[in-house]
């Protein structure tokens, strides 16, 4: 990448510099979206708080995934409900799968 686009996206990013990497460095947090992983690097007191955002994500994310599986395991929902919901409500129990997986990969390489 040219070197006009690296302070472009610093620029966006309201930050002093920009490293493109191949692996997450030590000390840094992740934030990972559909198309883009980028990892900051954070202080001790910064890193306590990410924990605990991402341990109370972790716990919102699998009563939201405890909630949908049921509801997909329930004979009598399925029964009535349409093959539309029913779909959708799969979709998002593997979404959050995928989210807990991050949050969990996270959570380890953090603590």
């Amino acid at each position: 990448m040219d070197e006009a686009a690296k302070r472009f996206i610093a620029n966006l990013a309201k930050c002093e510099t920009i490293e493109f990497v191949s692996e997450k460095p030590n000390g840094c947090a992740a934030d990972v979206s559909e198309n883009l992983e980028c990892f900051i690097e954070i202080t001790a007191e910064a890193k306590e708080a990410l924990l605990s955002r991402l341990a109370k994500q972790k716990e919102k994310s699998e009563k939201e995934l405890a909630r949908l599986d049921g509801m997909l395991k329930n004979e009598k929902f399925v029964a009535n409900a349409t093959k539309e919901l029913i779909e959708k409500n799969t979709k998002n129990a593997n979404s959050i799968r995928e989210k807990l997986a991050k949050i969990e990969a996270e959570i380890a390489s953090l603590a």
